[in-house]
């Protein structure tokens, strides 16, 4: 079977390079079943499980791969299970945030901006891919330390380097020329 068919871009292809060195394989989770999983691999269909370092060091069922998911194996002996090492990072993974009016036209498609959070190593980078033409109004769930305009546009922008955030992680986006805001 052929990764191709399965998904697998450039973009996985240099995810993947730093398992290339330990022998492992890409494998895309196709069924997951109470710990349990079938894998796809180029060789085919696969029983797979979690490495015990793998368990051990998650921090709960989001950190687990996922039907669709993209993971590092290790294959089995004989007809064994392969060993599911490390998941590589998904490719939906991106920052969503909102500016006012006024702070509009100073953001392009395209740009790099700054994004931190807490529990992050230094600053990391995302480019912006999306920005709302319509306005709404404020969401409830925004927090900060200063009143917020009622009105503002939803910008997304996804990260230079996905595997360093979490879904639903708070952070600060810093805009260039501008200070980190939530």
């Amino acid at each position: 079977m052929s990764l191709t068919r399965l998904g697998w871009t450039p973009r996985h292809e240099q995810q993947f390079q730093q398992h290339l060195e330990s022998g492992l394989v890409p494998a895309r989770v196709a069924r997951e079943d109470r710990g349990r999983y079938r894998v796809h691999d180029a060789t085919g269909e696969h029983a797979a499980e979690v490495a015990g370092r793998f368990r051990h060091e998650a921090r709960g069922r989001a950190d687990f791969p996922a039907v669709g998911d993209w993971v590092a194996t290790r294959p089995g002996e004989g007809d064994g299970p392969h060993t599911i090492v490390a998941l590589l990072p998904p490719g939906n993974i991106k920052v969503r945030f909102f500016v006012p009016q006024t702070v509009l036209p100073r953001i392009a498609y395209g740009e790099a901006v700054t994004v931190r959070c807490d529990g992050c190593t230094g600053d990391l980078t995302a480019k912006v891919s999306f920005i709302s033409k319509t306005a709404e109004f404020t969401p409830p769930v925004i927090y900060s330390l200063e009143e917020r305009a009622k009105l503002v546009f939803l910008i997304e922008a996804v990260p230079t380097e996905p595997g360093n955030l979490r879904v639903g992680q708070p952070v600060d986006v810093a805009l260039p020329g501008r200070e980190a805001r939530p």
